[in-house]
């Protein structure tokens, strides 16, 4: 079964839901609410929408009956039992760290056994690409999603204090903040000042005029065309590889820049070397 991207997210949202059912029977959530306690990074708005968990009305945000009901669902199988759920997790590690020990990647029946039981105690919520790449949910498909071995990893690094940080915006520190980055140009014989700034749909390019475009870098690539700046067949490549980076990761402003600015220079050195006296 395809999950995409949007799709686990929300699947992870709902989790979040659940184990904050309290901000759920409120009924009425502002942005603040969310982004605070629930995390929600800037495209989640968007996400929540379009996945049908959230409606939205004058600022303001309420739970769909969707969303209800797969809170529900999800509460009605979580299992409070502090005294189980200790001996279950002294189990699981002990049993981890046999199978890591071995040097053997396959699960055992009883690590496999044991991971479902674990999870309805604490449900715990997993990156968006490991529910891609499994294609299961693992709130839906259970038994099945913990029969593999990088699965059962993220569960035991859950136990043990190293597992997915919920509260990260990761992306979201450098989302709409403008850099600057120099590129040349044969034609006038100096550089010129691009402001380059990574958006929610992708990169908007902002010389003379604003040009707003995806994540491959359609707006700087149309923005050299018309200044006739020759650049690397594989630029919008690296920019839709760029973008994801910055996007699934905490960089830093910073950090993005030193990345945009090795993409110049290496437009720059394409733009400087052209062959001349030649008419194309």
């Amino acid at each position: 079964m395809h999950i995409s991207k949007e799709e686990a997210r929300i699947h992870n949202l709902i989790n979040r839901f659940a184990k904050n059912k309290e901000l759920l029977d409120t009924g009425k959530l502002s942005k603040a609410d969310l982004s605070d306690k629930l995390f929600f990074r800037a495209e989640d708005f968007k996400i929540a929408i379009e996945g049908n968990i959230l409606r939205s009305e004058n600022d303001f945000f309420f739970p769909t009956d969707y969303l209800k009901d797969e809170v529900n669902r999800l509460l009605n199988n979580t299992i409070k039992d502090g005294q189980e759920l200790d001996f279950l997790k002294n189990e699981y590690l002990s049993k981890f760290d046999d199978l890591n020990e071995s040097g053997s990647y396959k699960p055992t029946k009883e690590l496999i056994d044991l991971a479902p039981k674990i999870h309805w105690h604490i449900l715990p919520e997993y990156e968006e690409y490991m529910i891609v790449n499994s294609e299961l949910y693992p709130n839906k498909d259970t038994q099945e999603y913990y029969n593999h071995f990088h699965t059962l990893e993220d569960l035991y690094k859950e136990l043990t204090g190293e597992g997915k940080k919920v509260e990260s915006k990761k992306g979201d520190i450098n989302l709409n903040k403008e850099i600057d980055i120099k590129i040349y140009s044969r034609r006038w014989g100096h550089k010129d000042t691009y402001s380059v700034e990574r958006t929610l749909e992708g990169w908007t390019v902002t010389f003379h005029q604003k040009k707003v475009g995806d994540k491959e870098g359609k707006a700087l690539i149309e923005t050299l065309e018309h200044d006739f700046i020759n650049y690397p067949h594989e630029l919008g490549v690296f920019m839709w590889h760029l973008w994801n980076k910055a996007d699934s990761n905490e960089m830093t402003v910073e950090e993005v820049e030193q990345d945009l600015k090795q993409i110049a220079n290496w437009i720059n050195v394409c733009e400087e070397n052209t062959p001349e006296g030649i008419e194309v």
